[in-house]
């Protein structure tokens, strides 16, 4: 499996806002995922993966996409 710099950065960011904890559960879990992939959780895995992980990552790609946006418009 490629290294996939985009879902560590996006990790990272989560861990630097304070929103997902470094050395925690649910970053262990972000860090199996991303390395090994959803398919290769467990259903407990998953479960921390959906419910504690995924929020947070979806809140800052929205907010980049938000930022992107109004980065393109004119003044």
């Amino acid at each position: 499996m490629e290294y996939d710099f985009e879902s560590h950065e996006l990790l990272q960011e989560a861990v630097d806002e304070g929103v997902i904890e470094e050395k925690s559960t649910a970053h262990g879990v972000a860090l199996a995922c991303i390395d090994q992939g959803y398919s290769a959780l467990t259903e407990k895995q998953k479960a921390v993966y959906d419910l504690q992980v995924v929020p947070h990552l979806t809140k800052i790609i929205e907010r980049r996409e938000v930022q992107d946006r109004t980065r393109g418009m004119p003044d």
